[in-house]
């Protein structure tokens, strides 16, 4: 990421050096790109929330077999099969937060793209008037058109990269919790045959 924002930098000043208009429409998708991801971070990390919630839950119904009292108590009402409906309730929530994390990964391509096409118009519109002007030359444009497709390839870059990130720590803490979970249901305490022995 610091190779990004160094790009970024350095292409903002050049492009301020040569023209103050293109530098400003630079600078409003610079701005626009940075408010957007910030609302797709939020809105991620509101959905991650909702997954820990549906992993907890998941596994409180999940865990409940293992208790011994509370196992007699499922076989004489029979209420595995409520039991097993609240777990997949809680599963599918799980699922549906993960489709929405891939789906808000769509539109953080598309929306990236449409604003940069949109900025790139606008900066097209300004400079061929510059350029009838003659307040402009035609290998300037071309130069500044390109490092703007340059920096906004560099924007999404780095904007995909801090998404990326928060949910990898997100992914990380998960992949802990299943770890310490997987040691919890190998010890003795959570194996009703070993417990049944002890007790014996």
């Amino acid at each position: 990421l610091f190779r990004e924002f160094l790009t970024v930098g350095s292409l903002l000043v050049v492009v301020a050096c040569n023209s103050i208009w293109s530098f400003w429409i630079i600078l409003s998708y610079i701005v626009f790109s940075v408010w957007r991801s910030g609302k797709v971070l939020d809105q991620q990390r509101v959905n991650m929330m909702n997954v820990r919630k549906n992993e907890s839950i998941a596994e409180y119904y999940q865990r409940l077999p293992m208790n011994l009292g509370v196992a007699k108590e499922i076989r004489i009402y029979e209420t595995y099969e409520e039991i097993l409906k609240q777990w997949g309730i809680a599963y599918k929530g799980i699922e549906r937060q993960e489709r929405k994390y891939v789906w808000g990964k769509e539109k953080r391509s598309f929306f990236h793209g449409f604003g940069l096409y949109i900025f790139m118009f606008l900066f097209c519109v300004i400079q061929i008037g510059q350029l009838f002007q003659g307040q402009t030359q035609i290998d300037i444009f071309l130069s500044i058109l390109l490092l703007f497709q340059n920096l906004g390839n560099a924007i999404h870059n780095i904007t995909s990269g801090i998404i990326s990130m928060d949910y990898g720590l997100f992914a990380l803490q998960r992949q802990k919790d299943f770890l310490e979970k997987m040691e919890e249901y190998e010890s003795p305490e959570c194996d009703p045959e070993k417990r049944t022995d002890d007790e014996t």
